[in-house]
């Protein structure tokens, strides 16, 4: 369990931001629980900021086209924070990293760079009520100004520039780190569901590299799989969630009539490291650099099937987010595919540039 806070209680806000953090990384904690103090921490936010669902202003609701990939709007990059799993678990899993971190390097403090920040840094908030400033140090990095100087206004109303190193303007897919101060630990959550659209694949191969030897990159690994699945039998699976007990789940679970294919695609450690030797990241955000893998679709007699591509967090050890526990992780339907004939065989590969994702073909018999 995360240890009381050592922060003075100077305001109200303080005092509701620590209760928030304590409630998010309590392992016992319930969804209805979770749910609560992730809609306290974005209500909190929106009103420091103005950032949020009232703002209909230009720079707020604006999204940013970049060389590989969309950096979301102030306003749906704020409004992630409501996916209130994925918000739990990557802030356990940075509790967690800082941890270990401060194993490895007994030199204080622990330089953590959190790149694509958003408008609320989130996580940079709530951890500095676990920490003091000469244990951990931030490096706050976005590509929008406007995100950058809200995040610095919540800072400033919490009295929590003693943890910010630095504010940067950037794009973290391209971004160099000062030497000679780490980072220890890298936190990026720039991604959508099966790794579409979003930077988080570039950010990852640029910044995994600057780590310290021993550094912690989070999330640790994104894997994606694809199976076969017929989909009214997933809707069922995905209403009956919030329907039924979990030992009927359990049973509807187990028949969803699944045909697992297996893994097309990580991003992890010794992947990145084989992808990085003696190239540059700029060429790199124009070109695939990853195999393709081809999938053979086995016999089938149902026509009623359809792909789907499954996405696996891990955010660090054994802190994941699964199949259906964050808008991260909901299955990506492949409908343009449509049904697919037994012994058909498939390429997926996955590509770079400004709409990183998969893109896949039928190859000829």
């Amino acid at each position: 369990m995360p240890r009381t806070s050592q922060l003075p209680l100077q305001s109200d806000s303080r005092q509701l931001i620590i209760k928030i953090a304590d409630q998010l990384l309590d392992l016992e904690a319930n969804a209805s629980e979770l749910r609560a103090a992730a809609h306290q921490l974005y209500s909190l936010f929106s009103d420091v900021t103005g950032v949020g669902d009232s703002s209909q202003a230009p720079e707020d609701t604006r999204d940013t086209l970049l060389a590989c990939g969309k950096a979301l709007s102030p306003n749906d990059a704020a409004r992630s924070i409501l996916d209130y799993y994925r918000t739990a678990q990557f802030l356990r899993g940075t509790y967690a990293a800082i941890k270990e971190a401060q194993k490895r390097f007994t030199d204080r403090p622990i330089e953590i760079l959190y790149a694509g920040c958003g408008p609320f840094a989130p996580f940079a908030i709530a951890l500095a009520t676990q920490f003091s400033p000469d244990e951990i140090q931030f490096t706050l990095l976005d590509i929008n100004a406007r995100s950058l100087n809200a995040a610095k206004q919540i800072v400033d109303h919490l009295n929590l520039g003693g943890f910010i190193r630095a504010y940067v303007q950037d794009d973290a897919a391209c971004y160099q780190h000062p030497i000679g101060r780490g980072p220890h630990i890298v936190i990026t959550e720039t991604m959508q569901q099966a790794l579409a659209k979003e930077p988080q694949v570039a950010i990852d191969l640029n910044l995994r590299r600057q780590l310290v030897p021993g550094g912690i990159f989070i999330p640790d690994c994104v894997a994606i799989d694809v199976c076969l699945s017929e989909l009214s039998k997933e809707i069922r699976f995905i209403q009956a969630k919030t329907d039924i007990g979990k030992s009927e789940l359990s049973d509807l679970r187990a028949g969803k009539n699944r045909i697992v294919l297996g893994r097309i695609f990580e991003l992890r450690e010794d992947h990145r490291r084989a992808l990085l030797t003696g190239t540059a990241i700029n060429a790199m955000t124009r070109n695939t650099l990853f195999d393709p893998v081809t999938i053979e679709i086995p016999p089938i007699e149902d026509h009623t099937y359809r792909l789907m591509l499954l996405t696996t967090i891990t955010i660090f050890d054994t802190i994941v987010l699964t199949e259906n526990t964050s808008g991260l992780t909901l299955p990506m339907v492949l409908h343009d595919l449509g049904t697919v004939a037994g012994g058909s065989r498939i390429e997926f590969s996955y590509t770079l540039g400004h709409q990183p994702g998969f893109r896949y073909r039928l190859l000829p018999n």
